[in-house]
């Protein structure tokens, strides 16, 4: 996630980014790996440790969900705005940035700019 104000989501972007890992990568081979090795070793309640981690992941994916749901619905995503509004003969577009568009590109793993589209009425 870009970084955005605290109201425009749930959890830090560094909290958000592990939980992540977390849930698509940890908890499911945990899963994996207990019941492989249970099956193997004869581990005790195979079925019910693989289905505890199964569900604290669903429910971890459903909390990150609803976090990136709001994050978007904010527009916090969104480096700025590209206005077109139709002129005769063709569109003027203008161009507006958030921050400067060199503060933009300075962030530390971001490799591209997310820009909203509005449609303006002629003038």
């Amino acid at each position: 996630m870009a970084e955005s104000s605290p109201s425009a989501q749930l959890f830090t972007n560094s909290l958000y980014d592990h939980l992540k890992f977390t849930a698509q990568i940890l908890l499911p081979a945990l899963a994996a790996l207990y019941f492989g090795l249970s099956q193997i070793w004869h581990l005790a309640y195979p079925t019910e440790v693989v289905g505890t981690i199964t569900l604290i992941d669903t429910f971890l994916g459903v909390i990150l969900q609803l976090s990136t749901n709001k994050y978007y619905q904010t527009g916090a995503n969104f480096d700025g705005e590209v206005n077109v509004t139709p002129e005769d003969g063709g569109n003027k577009v203008q161009i507006a940035f958030n921050e400067a568009p060199e503060d933009i590109v300075d962030v530390p793993g971001k490799h591209s700019m997310e820009l909203k589209i509005n449609k303006l009425q002629g003038s």
